[in-house]
This record gives C-alpha cells, structure tokens and sequence, in this order.
C-alpha cells in the first residue's frame, strides 16, 4: 500500500476536521485483468478521515482526484463516506460517466446504534487511460465525512501522452529573453512545434514525405516550414479524392441496386394487372 504520494485531491467545500484531503488517499498498483474487491479494513482507517463542510456557496461537494504520474491510469475508486449517492465524471473534460448510489458499509465492529450510516462505493473505471476523475456528492446535508478512499492504479496504455500539454508560448518566451538552451532541446521544442502543426491540420496519416520532411526540419533548423505545409496540403488533398472516389463509387452501387429493386416491383406489378 503506497502513500497519498502518488495522487492529489481537491474539494470545494472546507476541511473542518480529520486529516490533509490528500492523505484521505491510498493507491496501490495492480495488474490483475479483473477487480479485486478489497476489504473494508483496506479502505478505511482512522488517520485517513476527514470532515467536509458546505461554505456560503450552495454548490454541491465535488471531490477532484488526479494521479501525479502519467504512467499509471485509474483502474478502480473504493471510497467510504456519509452521502448515499454520488455522480461520477471522468477525465480533465469532465465527462459525465453515472450516477451511483452507495451500499451500507457494513462493520460488525461498529456499535452506534444505526444513527449514523456510511456507504461504501467500488467504482470501476472502464474507460482507457483517465488519470483522474471527479466525484459529486450528492447530499442534503451541510457536512460530509469520508472515511477513507483507496484507489488501485495499472500500467496507462496512453503513457506519456496523457500528461499536460508543453506551453510552446512560455518557452518561446524564455528564448525571446535571451536564455540559451541545448541543442537537443532546441530539436526537442521544433520538433514539439512541427508535431503540433501536423496535428492542426486534422487527422492525417504519417506517409515518407512528412517524415522525410519532419528529419530535415530536425536536422537543420533553418528548412522553411512552406515546405512541410505544403506537404501536407498535398497529402490531406490526396486523402480527400481517395474519399470521394470511395463515396462516388458507393453512392453508384447503391443506386445500381435501388433501380433493379424497383425495376422488379413495377414488374411484378404489371404482372399482377396482367393477371
């Protein structure tokens, strides 16, 4: 069991009692194909409460969870707290993914008499590579206490790729003021440059060309970006006649069989006048 080290947590209500909000968190790696689901004592202990309570906002509580490290993605959430019922959003976008509602978390321990109920939520996270994901809870009440929060991460498919994004503004900035930088830095920034232009162009499949291009422009940074530009117009011109042959020639095919449908009704129809 790993540290709160690994994952950040944020909140829009106050911390009024318990410990830090991100030491409410617990990660452990896994690598099992199915979830595992752990066991109450897992997710619970009395260092990692913490009391939440609504401020002058009528906002409900939303609890933000990030891994730190892009390598591992979220595989499953398993959270103990006092709102029966919770919303769940995935990814930097806020996607809407449910609405779940909490099971009593049973505890053969616990001896208060039924006065205060606590739900227990193992949400599996089905889709590939979210590093983080937002938790709203939903609750007529003005406080809430969450008893602890295990999260099991796995290996991210997407990598890397799912980290922040550079600034390319800020670093030109720095090299405006006269900073120098290395030479594989400087090939690391044009490179990060030509990529983004490849990807404004829209969704455009890697040929020799470009990357004959991209090696120049890495190689020597003085190619004029015209040439790459215009590479790719006429890669992305070549792409949309292949498409529009394709729809001709579907469109053809389909009115070819539209007409020998109606050809048969109106025959079988004079038939039947014939008849």
């Amino acid at each position: 069991m790993e540290s709160s080290i690994t994952a950040l947590a944020e909140c829009n209500w106050k911390r009024v009692g318990g410990c830090e909000l991100s030491q409410t968190l617990q990660t452990r790696a896994t690598h099992e194909d199915i979830f595992i689901r752990p066991s109450l004592h897992e997710i619970i202990r009395e260092e990692n409460a913490v009391l939440l309570k609504k401020g002058e906002s009528n906002d409900a509580c939303e609890l933000l969870v990030r891994l730190k490290r892009p390598f591992y993605k979220i595989d499953s959430l398993s959270l103990v707290c006092t709102t029966p019922k919770l919303e769940l959003f995935l990814g930097p976008l806020k996607e809407y993914a449910e609405t779940l509602y909490g099971e009593i978390a049973d505890d053969e321990d616990d001896d208060d008499g039924g006065e205060v109920f606590s739900y227990r939520y193992d949400i599996e996270v089905q889709k590939s590579g979210i590093t983080e994901l937002l938790l709203k809870f939903l609750t007529p009440t003005d406080d809430i206490c969450i008893f602890g929060i295990l999260i099991q991460m796995a290996p991210n498919p997407n990598g890397i790729t799912t980290g922040t994004e550079i600034n390319m503004e800020n670093v030109q900035k720095m090299l405006n003021t006269g900073q120098k930088i290395s030479p594989n830095a400087e090939k690391c920034m044009l490179f990060m440059q030509t990529a983004k232009q490849m990807q404004g162009m829209g969704n455009v499949q890697s040929n020799s060309t470009i990357l004959e291009h991209m090696k120049q422009a890495l190689a020597n940074r003085e190619t004029p970006s015209s040439e790459l530009e215009a590479a790719l117009k006429t890669h992305i011109d070549n792409k949309f006649e292949q498409l529009e042959r394709k729809i001709t020639t579907h469109l053809n095919t389909v009115l070819s069989e539209q007409n020998e449908k109606l050809d048969k009704i109106l025959q079988i129809m004079e038939n039947g006048k014939l008849n």
